[in-house]
């Protein structure tokens, strides 16, 4: 990793307040101007703040990620993408938590004042009073409590794999290229769903890559949602992440719950562990003990990133790409041959062309012959017409004269 990405590790892995947030945001947007971007903060009503690098509207493929952290939870996140039912489960035993700690808070002090001479009624209010207050607080523990001093996978890795593109996207790209960075993931993508419908007009029909936890796990995870399916960008997604670096390109099968579902053309990039039992699974996540980070997973996903942004900004590069190795390959004979068919098909090609303007002549002779034939036609039409018209006229000459000799 660069110097520019060991400083937001060793500085900014903290962004959960204002004030961490507002210190965030200054280093970003001095790295996005040291770059040659220009950078802005997208506020909403939801006091959301994004941070958008670049030009949306000129822009052809987005670059994003989540910066928000959480708070410490209780209870570490735990993410199966090719299994979501586990994930379900395990939030089901999140909940079931705190419900506990509502349970025990309604059932110790309703056993401690059953002893005490207070009335039955008053016992019960003041034990349903402590259940609540004990199952509110467990859940405002992981929402609402002490900021992670460590973030390293969720998801300082992927902003870090941001930095880095940045800071190595060719000049030719760079006004054709932007990147976000959503706040509020944390309860609900809130921020990403906000940006998705306020700039729903420029993000029309471009390509979204999210960036979610690539920090740890050997298995490189791309997931495509709904329109990056089709045939347009799959064949160029599936050329950028070469399944020899490790990449998986999965169009169903994995389920990753990130910003990345909020936009219609998306993929999400994710790395994970695999288990003894064969699943993917990211653990650790919004914990303190979220420190490791492996900078060659950043460097293989931000030189992927770079190849894709060619291949959707220039679909000439991707063609080259995919017929440059065969020409290499190729014997002396073999590029002869080529030559040689070359050849043959222009010959094949002016033969057609000399056919066509043959015939073509020949429409066009035909056609003044019948143009011809049409205006002799009008033209004899005209003159009989003409020639009626004269009888008619010395036959009213010739009938006064016959009637003053039948008067004589």
């Amino acid at each position: 990793m660069t110097a520019k990405t060991n400083e937001l590790f060793s500085k900014y892995q903290a962004r959960r307040t204002k004030k961490e947030k507002t210190s965030f945001i200054q280093y970003i947007c001095s790295l996005a101007a040291s770059a040659g971007y220009l950078s802005s903060v997208d506020k909403s009503k939801s006091h959301a703040r994004n941070i958008i690098i670049g030009d949306l509207a000129e822009s052809e493929i987005v670059y994003t990620a989540y910066y928000d952290t959480s708070s410490a939870s209780l209870l570490p996140s735990f993410v199966t993408p090719s299994i979501p039912v586990l994930t379900t489960l395990y939030q089901v035993l999140i909940a079931l938590v705190n419900l506990a700690a509502g349970a025990l808070g309604f059932a110790v002090p309703y056993l401690l004042l059953s002893l005490a001479p207070i009335p039955a009624s008053i016992t019960m209010l003041i034990s349903i009073i402590l259940a609540f207050a004990a199952f509110v607080g467990t859940m405002i523990l992981t929402v609402s409590g002490r900021s992670r001093d460590n973030s390293a996978n969720s998801n300082t890795s992927g902003v870090a794999t941001i930095v880095e593109l940045m800071s190595n996207m060719p000049e030719e790209y760079r006004n054709r290229t932007a990147f976000v960075l959503f706040d509020l993931h944390d309860i609900g993508c809130v921020g990403s769903a906000e940006f998705a419908k306020r700039h729903k007009k420029h993000l029309k029909k471009k390509l979204i890559v999210n960036l979610d936890s690539v920090g740890v796990g050997d298995e490189i995870v791309v997931s495509l949602h709904k329109h990056a399916k089709s045939k347009k960008y799959r064949p160029i997604i599936e050329a950028a992440f070469d399944n020899k670096n490790g990449f998986e390109v999965c169009a169903g099968g994995v389920s990753i719950p990130s910003d990345h579902k909020k936009f219609k053309t998306s993929i999400c990039v994710s790395a994970f562990k695999r288990s003894k039992l064969g699943f993917l699974y990211l653990a650790n996540l919004n914990s303190n003990n979220d420190t490791e980070c492996s900078g060659n997973n950043i460097e293989i996903i931000r030189d992927a990133l770079l190849k894709l942004a060619e291949f959707v900004i220039d679909p000439r590069a991707l063609e080259e790409a995919n017929t440059l190795p065969a020409v290499e390959k190729a014997p002396e004979e073999a590029v002869q041959t080529d030559v040689q068919q070359t050849d043959e098909a222009e010959e094949t090609a002016t033969e057609a062309e000399a056919e066509a303007a043959d015939e073509e002549a020949t429409t066009e002779a035909e056609a003044e012959v019948a143009e011809e034939e049409v205006v002799s036609a009008v033209e004899a039409e005209e003159t009989a017409t003409e020639t009626e018209a004269e009888a008619e006229q010395t036959d009213a000459d010739e009938a006064p004269e016959v009637n003053e000799e039948n008067k004589e």
